[in-house]
């Protein structure tokens, strides 16, 4: 098992080890998206899921970006006064699709942030397909792997529609999207 581990590494291959991280590892891979470094951040309106994944984070040895004093700032100004303060981000969850926007757009052009990982949790006031659609533009044409977990089925599905649409990975759970950018930057 040792040899066969040395000898995916270094033929630069991704090993998986259930049929969940087989689909995810595709999906992500198929999607196109490369990874520069390890350091990924979440993005969350809910705290139960942002610490699930950032549990799994810790689980897979994901490093969570320390966010830069600059984008701190710009948060601060963004976002309304109670929002985490820290990565995860959470963003409350009476989040909208412009607070996701310019959340979204902030973590990407930040230096030390190598991928981003958005949640959504629905909730009555969360559009789903609105905040989807503000996702897909802040992503503009940055390079940096963007992934996302549109949590539950009906209320999501026409989100995750335009998510795929844009090519940008969806998962069913914070945990399978940790995985999907772990075996990326492995």
């Amino acid at each position: 098992d040792l040899v066969f581990d040395a000898a995916i590494r270094r033929a630069g291959a991704v090993r998986v080890f259930t049929v969940s991280q087989l689909f995810a590892t595709a999906q992500t891979l198929a999607a196109g998206i490369r990874v520069d470094g390890s350091k990924l951040a979440i993005l969350t309106n809910g705290g139960g899921p942002g610490v699930m994944a950032a549990d799994r984070a810790a689980d897979v040895c994901v490093p969570l970006a320390e966010l830069s004093r600059q984008s701190l700032h710009k948060l601060n100004k963004a976002l309304p006064p109670h929002w985490s303060h820290s990565n995860p981000v959470d963003i409350l969850g009476d989040a909208d699709s412009s607070r996701y926007q310019a959340a979204t757009q902030i973590l990407l052009a930040d230096e030390n942030v190598d991928g981003l990982l958005v949640l959504l949790s629905p909730q009555g006031m969360t559009d789903p397909a609105a905040c989807a659609q503000a996702v897909i533009a802040a992503k503009g044409d940055s390079h940096k792997p963007l992934l996302t977990c549109w949590l539950g089925e009906k209320l999501v599905r026409e989100g995750r529609q335009y998510l795929s649409e844009a090519s940008i990975p969806s998962f069913s759970s914070p945990e399978a999207g940790v995985d999907a950018f772990g075996h990326l930057a492995a």
